[in-house]
């Protein structure tokens, strides 16, 4: 993923390549909660991995490429801290719906949740683009 992201120099195609690679994720986590054949279960989590690896870190680069040199970083401090600081908020909540409603659809309902942002994301950036 990250060897993709270095051909990358364009703005727009990293953009592009986030929505693809948020898609990517969200579908092949939401089909990964479903699946009960362990092969399938593996590739389907290596699609996660590759989506979720490449969104991340093209969402990196273009916040540190579209930041001015005086922001840059208190904009990766605020990236940081929601990224790194949210994380053990969003686990105890994911605890709390895994005891309420079973695992399997505390998955698929995250992944649903990242499948609408990712849908939200690429409609509002690529329409934008030529």
């Amino acid at each position: 993923a990250a060897l993709m992201l270095a051909f990358k120099s364009d703005m727009k195609d990293k953009l592009r390549f986030m929505s693809v690679s948020g898609l990517c994720f969200s579908l092949a986590l939401l089909c990964a909660s479903f699946s009960r054949v362990f092969a399938v279960s593996i590739l389907l989590l290596i699609m996660v991995g590759w989506g979720i690896v490449s969104f991340l870190a093209t969402a990196n680069s273009f916040i540190q490429l579209s930041t001015t040199d005086n922001l840059r970083g208190r904009v990766m401090s605020v990236y940081s801290f929601v990224f790194l600081g949210f994380t053990p908020i969003g686990n105890f909540l994911m605890g709390i719906m895994s005891e309420r409603i079973g695992t399997t659809n505390t998955v698929a309902a995250a992944s649903l949740v990242c499948l609408a942002g990712a849908v939200i994301f690429s409609v509002k950036h690529l329409q934008k683009q030529p």
